[in-house]
């Protein structure tokens, strides 16, 4: 996890601006130990969006960075989790009718059983050529 600041004219956490804003961003490649998936990360974004915190103010709480209010921070006693001010929006799922996953447990066993009656015949074929 990847968590930056607002820039403030003291330089001092909190902020003595009312209206200063806390910034968190989710970081890709962060914490991990480098490898070549790791290397795919996104610090060059999040210090193109530093640099341009105006355009951050548009930006909803489900994206990879947002500002929040010093409010909600006072609120929230300065803990400066991302996850206590990110909204994670959660898909639902569709899964098959328990009844539909059996059958096809029993049509793969099936196949299984026979593939390997085959297997048997093969190598029962094979042990009396051999004697």
């Amino acid at each position: 996890m990847w968590t930056t600041y607002c820039r403030t004219s003291s330089g001092r956490w909190p902020p003595k601006k009312p209206n200063c804003c806390f910034w968190p961003s989710s970081c890709a490649g962060c914490g991990q130990a480098a490898t070549v998936d790791s290397l795919k990360n996104d610090i060059p974004d999040i210090v193109y969006r530093w640099r341009h915190l105006e355009a951050e103010t548009t930006r909803t709480r489900t994206d990879q960075s947002f500002l929040v209010p010093v409010a909600d921070i006072r609120t929230n006693l300065y803990d400066l989790s991302i996850n206590r001010y990110k909204e994670v929006v959660y898909e639902q799922k569709q899964y098959d009718a328990p009844a539909d996953i059996i059958a096809r447990i029993k049509a793969l066993d099936a196949e299984r059983g026979a593939d390997l009656q085959a297997l048997e015949e093969m190598l029962t074929g094979v042990a009396s050529e051999t004697v």
